[in-house]
């Protein structure tokens, strides 16, 4: 017997449905560090002198006036002009420092959120390159699978085709020696009938002449 065909559900591409939505997120994201426009929430993390320096300016100013003023009220000196003179250079000195180091700080901030852009367009890249590879293994898999299913399919219709025919040859072969038998025997019969009957035409009309000599009478 030849094979059977081949019907079968092939499997269909499957997609987390977060993969996409993740991507969506994440490429506007990194492409915006990339060119400096900095969300508001992480915009502290690269800018120099904000609010926040403001602030810390403001406490440091504050503490570094108090302990010049319990330093000296310790010593018996009140408020006068010798505290005012102290407390100028300190509080610059602290101002200065503060602001170098802030400074210092959003040149690290712009550096690492640089970075981080450049890690999540990669990221954002890498994961399309993979997709899209496993994307085409599994469509070349799938068109080979149809292949494979086409040409066995085909296979077993010439097979099936094949038989049929070897059937049907057969069976035109039997029926033809089926009736082939009488035939032959009639065939036969009215043959050997005209054989024998002329046979006895010939030998009634023959005569053999008489030699007259008296051997035969």
């Amino acid at each position: 017997m030849g094979k059977s065909a081949i019907n079968i559900d092939l499997p269909n591409w499957y997609e987390d449905k977060l993969y996409q939505s993740t991507q969506d997120i994440l490429f506007p994201l990194g492409k915006n560090l990339l060119e400096g426009n900095i969300p508001d929430y992480y915009k502290g993390i690269g800018e120099y002198g904000g609010q926040e320096l403001n602030d810390l300016l403001g406490l440091a100013t504050r503490d570094t006036t108090r302990a010049v003023e319990e330093s000296y009220a310790a010593r018996g000196i009140g408020r006068s002009g010798l505290v005012g003179a102290a407390v100028a250079p300190a509080v610059a000195d602290i101002g200065t420092k503060l602001r170098w180091e802030d400074y210092q700080r959003a040149l690290q901030g712009k550096q690492w959120l640089f970075g981080e852009g450049r890690g999540i367009t990669e990221g954002v890249r890498a994961g399309a390159l993979d997709i899209t590879g496993m994307r085409n293994q599994f469509n070349l898999g799938r068109s080979q699978l149809e292949l494979g299913m086409a040409q066995s399919n085909a296979q077993a219709k010439a097979q099936k085709d094949a038989m049929w025919g070897q059937i049907l040859s057969s069976v035109i072969g039997t029926a033809g020696m089926i009736v082939a038998g009488p035939v032959g025997a009639a065939a036969g019969a009215v043959l050997g009938s005209a054989t024998g009957s002329g046979v006895s035409n010939i030998s009634g009309q023959v005569s053999l002449p008489s030699s007259g000599y008296g051997l035969l009478s």
